[in-house]
């Protein structure tokens, strides 16, 4: 990763707006479901509601003075210590510089430090699962054909699962 590029930090309420155009110029030239962008809106704002249930942590990295990319994670509601990655997006001009590897160690130690001795799971449904396999994620099945998502997990707090069978 260059230099000059921020770690990551949490996106704010006024970083939204560039949040927007940095998905819909991430994302223009893919074949996305028509609701993609409705989905990607409501997540982001709702993030920000505190009358939401269900709030994402997005991050953010920087170059200088610009957001160049985001990602998000949020606990699963299905399972105690259990996690989802969501929407790592980077603006087109700086992909291949290793800012989704770099986003992507954050929010797995943040899941471990939010969910400390307690054994569980990130996921994540990528359509890219390149980088999520050189971090330890495996492939459980892809679903598709229409968009190819690549659905991964990888356990959190292992060595504090009891491995004892009943």
């Amino acid at each position: 990763m260059h230099p000059q590029f921020s770690a990551p930090t949490l996106l704010t309420p006024e970083d939204i707006s560039a949040a927007f155009e940095i998905f819909q110029s991430a994302y223009k030239d893919m074949d996305v479901p028509a609701d993609e962008f409705a989905w990607f809106k409501r997540d982001l704002e709702g993030s920000f509601d505190p009358a939401q249930n269900y709030r994402l942590v997005f991050f953010k990295m920087m170059d200088k003075d610009k957001i160049i990319a985001f990602a998000a994670i949020g606990k699963s509601g299905f399972m105690r210590g259990s996690w989802e990655l969501r929407w790592g997006t980077t603006r087109p001009a700086y992909q291949k510089q290793g800012l989704m590897s770099a986003l992507t160690d954050h929010r797995i130690a943040y899941a471990a430090e939010h969910s400390p001795n307690i054994p569980g799971v990130i996921h994540i449904c990528a359509r890219s699962p390149n980088l999520y396999l050189k971090k330890g994620f495996t492939h459980i099945y892809t679903r598709g054909p229409e968009n190819r998502a690549h659905y991964l997990v990888r356990y959190l707090n292992e060595a504090s699962r009891d491995n004892e069978t009943p």
